[in-house]
């Protein structure tokens, strides 16, 4: 080995005189140079295999080392399995080692993203702002949706409450069968007419002295503003009907107050201020008299919730025929309305066909009692043939509607007079063929109304 050794030194020497000695001239000693050269690619041979042998060696060595390694685990496991355990645990670290080095990176990373940082242009600055008030008002937004269904869900779970209390206190608001004249029973006929607005019901006169309704006390125990309580049969529309005297118009309190008096979107079913509805002194008689048009608001609610279901009529084919009474009942009374028609108005109308029918309170007489209801009939949806006399009590539903900006949907009724079939001129109503729009809608929809088509007025 020392002599190969002594060969490569040997040859290293060689190379490197032959590189640092000078060319020798042409026809110089070139035999022995040539010897030279064979003796070096001789010991560059050897020491090739020498290294061959080394690796061959080194394989098989590390081979056997494996061979017998494998062997003694399979024989004595046990020895081995505390040193696989200890070592799987410091590789399972080493991993979570490098993710959490790796973290922070891609935290960075994904800050740089969205953050502005100097150095941004100004077009990536405002692309990162506008992300951020992207996102802030969807968060917002979707706090605000959550808090606002909470609220409405809390609120008419209070009305259900309070309608509970109410029908189990005066036994049921309806007063009339809500099954078709054709299709109800003689007993159910003979019931109807016994009841108040029905046949044979005694009306109440200036001499009738009232009492409260069982259910009405226990509501004006809960809040004193409470006038009244609706209901339509068979729909969502089944509430406590309130009155703030002090109202001033455009202001109105429970247009955004519960029954409660707590602030609330839905709002309650509330009677124009200037209304008078059996108002009765300490006598128990009627203080005031009854206004002629009683006019009660509420809101639209997606939900159909307040008056959000009163837009069926417009939307419905036949709704109107399944729907056509109103159970009304003040603190001391009950009272069932039939409704002759239904329109939309335009709440900011200054053009000819504005139509104010949240002033028809009073009527001055005759006349004025027919300029209403015969505006009411040019502009109704529908053609029914319940009629309409004055001296009628009249009943107006308005909520807002989606036809257009300030959009009304105003729904009429009339009380039942005494021995009148609740249903009598409800079936077989048919579309207006010339309703009177607000000219908002004509400018929409290029129809015009013909002031001198065939129309049959009341009276």
């Amino acid at each position: 080995m020392q002599d190969v050794k002594a060969a490569a030194a040997k040859e290293q020497n060689l190379d490197k005189a032959a590189v640092e000695a000078p060319a020798k001239p042409p026809g110089g000693n070139t035999a022995a140079a040539k010897k030279e050269i064979d003796k070096i690619e001789t010991i560059r041979s050897v020491l090739g295999e020498i290294s061959k042998k080394e690796e061959e060696e080194e394989i098989v060595s590390r081979i056997t080392e494996n061979v017998k390694l494998y062997k003694e685990k399979k024989e004595n496991p046990e020895k081995f399995a505390e040193e696989e355990r200890l070592a799987a645990e410091a590789a399972a670290a080493r991993r979570r080692r490098r993710k959490r080095r790796r973290r922070p990176e891609q935290n960075q990373s994904l800050l740089r993203g969205v953050l502005p940082r100097r150095g941004d242009s100004a077009g990536e600055i405002m692309r990162k702002s506008i992300f951020w008030l992207s996102s802030c008002v969807f968060i917002g937004c979707m706090i605000w949706m959550g808090t606002e269904l909470v609220s409405r869900y809390q609120t008419q779970q209070k009305y259900d409450d309070i309608s509970s209390q109410y029908n189990n206190s005066s036994g049921s608001i309806g007063r009339v069968t809500t099954a078709s004249r054709d299709d109800a029973s003689e007993e159910e006929r003979t019931q109807s007419a016994a009841e108040p607005g029905a046949e044979g019901a005694e009306i109440p006169t200036e001499e009738t002295t009232y009492s409260l309704l069982p259910g009405a006390a226990n509501l004006l125990e809960m809040s004193e503003d409470v006038v009244g309580y609706i209901n339509i049969p068979d729909t969502v529309v089944n509430y406590p009907i309130m009155q703030n005297r002090e109202d001033d118009e455009g202001e109105e309190y429970f247009l955004h107050h519960d029954f409660y008096g707590n602030n609330s979107n839905l709002g309650s079913i509330f009677l124009d201020f200037r209304c008078n509805f059996d108002v009765v002194g300490e006598d128990g008689r009627l203080a005031v008299p009854t206004s002629d048009n009683l006019i009660v608001y509420g809101h639209n609610m997606l939900d159909e919730s307040m008056f959000g279901s009163l837009r069926r009529y417009k939307d419905e084919e036949g709704y109107y025929e399944k729907h056509p009474l109103i159970e009304v009942n003040s603190n001391y009374e009950s009272y069932v309305y039939k409704i002759y028609g239904y329109f939309i108005a335009d709440a900011v109308d200054t053009t000819d066909t504005r139509f104010e029918y949240w002033n028809y309170i009073e009527f001055t007489g005759e006349d004025g009692f027919y300029e209403y209801v015969n505006e009411v009939k040019r502009r109704t949806l529908r053609l029914t043939d319940v009629d309409v006399t004055y001296g009628d009590q009249l009943l107006t539903l308005s909520t807002c509607s989606g036809a257009f900006e300030n959009a009304r949907l105003v729904v009429c009724a009339r009380r039942l007079r005494e021995g009148e079939d609740p249903y009598e001129g409800t079936t077989g109503s048919t579309p207006n063929p010339n309703i009177k729009w607000p000219t908002i809608y004509y400018n929409w929809n290029g129809n015009t109304y013909d002031p001198n088509a065939e129309f049959v007025p009341y009276g």
